[in-house]
């Protein structure tokens, strides 16, 4: 089987797209030009592909992303959307090994099955995370349409709580300012800006309080044509407060027609008992590995820093 690993190229998109409706499903935002265009971005992405007599059979994904740990502020590589046709077996492993072979620290995030001990087989060191999801009874239907005409306007909620997105730039400011004071380095910087404010990025929400000390960020996407939510990072500096955020998120989904949110949260302590999620059945893998003999003692993965939540594509 003479198989082809290379970079992919704007003229393969076609296949691609192929590729990604038998793989992914009709929602496929993966070969969304405008998600491709945002990851090219990244100063240092890679998207290779496996291909076979004119078809793809595999492909894999990967961006830079500053990670703090004990030693300081670190650039890692995210591996994410490593899919393969199920008809071929190995393609997936030879892909992952071009990729997570190299000098620098990777991400290995949201993975399940075999993968999942694939990872754990190669050396990686797992990171605590916790899957939850809460089923809300909606207070209209969810129109598409409407949802989009609304991204550009304020969101009236309780007066203590913000919640904001992406694509309106001008509340943007107070998000940023929040992540500096966290993350006060260049690379954060650069990659909040590519993260977040790239025009090509996912549509991402802030939820946040007055003071900046308590901060939830969700994203809205689909499966099979069901709206979702999805809380991905949060910051939680007094639980009162933290909890009123996930309720103002739980309403304004209500309100928007939509039924479920799924609470995936990656560090120590992230289980939240007391916000009423029910915690999935299948807990997805997260962790990190390096080829090289770095003693990492602490390494703190945030959500935003994954692939988590790149469906934010309409």
């Amino acid at each position: 089987m003479n198989v082809e690993y290379r970079e992919y190229r704007s003229k393969d998109h076609s296949k691609y797209e192929k590729f990604c409706i038998n793989h992914f499903g009709l929602s496929k935002y993966q070969s969304n030009k405008n998600h491709l265009k945002w990851l090219a971005s990244n100063k240092a992405s890679f998207f290779k592909i496996a291909v076979l007599s004119d078809k793809i059979i595999g492909c894999i994904h990967g961006y830079e992303a500053p990670i703090l740990t004990n030693k300081g502020i670190v650039d890692f590589i995210v591996l994410h959307d490593l899919a393969i046709d199920k008809n071929y077996k190995g393609i997936g492993l030879k892909l992952m090994r071009q990729s997570i072979y190299n000098d620098k620290p990777v991400i290995l995030a949201h993975v399940t099955k075999k993968m999942a001990i694939t990872y754990k087989k190669i050396g990686s060191i797992e990171l605590p995370s916790y899957w939850a999801r809460k089923f809300i009874f909606p207070y209209s239907i969810f129109n598409k349409k409407k949802f989009l005409s609304s991204i550009n306007k304020n969101i009236k909620t309780n007066k203590n709580i913000k919640i904001v997105n992406n694509k309106n730039s001008k509340h943007l400011t107070n998000i940023k300012d929040l992540f500096n004071n966290l993350y006060s380095h260049k690379n954060y910087n650069d990659f909040f800006n590519w993260r977040f404010i790239n025009s090509n990025s996912p549509l991402t929400y802030f939820a946040y309080d007055n003071c900046m000390e308590n901060l939830a960020i969700f994203s809205i996407g689909f499966k099979s044509f069901i709206p979702f939510a999805r809380i991905y990072s949060v910051i939680n500096s007094n639980q009162e407060t933290y909890n009123y955020i996930i309720k103002e998120i739980e309403k304004f989904c209500q309100k928007k027609g939509i039924s479920i949110i799924y609470f995936s949260v990656i560090g120590p302590d992230t289980e939240q008992k007391n916000i009423q999620y029910k915690k999935t059945k299948i807990q997805p893998y997260c962790g990190w590995f390096s080829k090289n003999t770095v003693e990492f003692n602490d390494v703190y993965i945030n959500g935003f820093s994954t692939d988590l939540a790149f469906n934010g594509y309409w």
